[in-house]
């Protein structure tokens, strides 16, 4: 990082792939930071949603996590929060555009952290074969977006009933959704369908984001085949 950077802000990469348009690492006061179609994907601002978001849902230290999945990987905040946390836990992030993983590995950190996998996929189709594997997380983290995009299945039923049959018995699920525009009904219906599919299901308004949390209180998935 240079001094300069706090004075103005320094475009370090701009470039376009088939899953992310426009996609731009600035270097702003010392600091990295990723914008996809001028929204904020990585940087400080993303992690003080998370750490919100974390502190709303009572996730800290004191939960025992094991595996840990992230579906999105963008440039790593949630990625480093969740190492922070839970130091020993192995980290598997999915992310389908190439670039973005270099990009979270290049300037952004990702490959100082210990024990983290990443996997280039569609998150769908891991999920998946993950099901299929009969392998469960501990702790699952959905954070999909291209730039203000969502992928629609985010919300369907069918995806989120392949999460629940992928977390353990007594797993975390954190959805990271929006709430303007077209998403405020949407995100509404994800909590409706969250609610069919666990027992204990809560969210967290922070500015444009909503976050959902959900878990199974007596380690029992309802409707976790698809």
């Amino acid at each position: 990082m240079t001094f300069l950077s706090y004075i103005w802000p320094r475009l370090v990469l701009s470039t376009t792939t088939e899953f992310n348009h426009d996609i731009r690492v600035i270097e702003e006061s010392g600091e990295a930071k990723l914008l996809v179609d001028g929204s904020r994907q990585s940087g400080a601002y993303i992690r003080r949603l998370w750490e919100g978001a974390f502190t709303k849902f009572h996730i800290d230290r004191t939960v025992a996590v094991g595996k840990i999945l992230v579906l999105g990987t963008a440039g790593g905040s949630v990625i480093h929060i969740l190492r922070n946390l839970f130091a020993d836990s192995p980290i598997t992030a999915v992310d389908i555009d190439p670039v973005m993983i270099t990009i979270g590995y290049e300037h952004f950190g990702l490959k100082e952290l210990s024990d983290l996998t990443v996997v280039q996929k569609e998150a769908r189709e891991f999920i998946g074969e993950t099901l299929s594997k009969k392998v469960h997380y501990d702790m699952i983290v959905v954070d999909l977006f291209s730039g203000r995009d969502i992928p629609s299945f985010v919300y369907s039923v069918k995806f989120l009933r392949q999460l629940a049959g992928v977390l353990s018995e007594r797993g975390i699920l954190v959805i990271n959704y929006l709430r303007e525009r077209q998403y405020g009904e949407k995100s509404d219906v994800l909590f409706a369908a969250l609610q069919t599919l666990f027992l204990s299901v809560s969210d967290h308004k922070a500015y444009r984001n909503r976050f959902f949390y959900a878990r199974n209180r007596f380690g029992v998935i309802k409707y976790a085949h698809v």
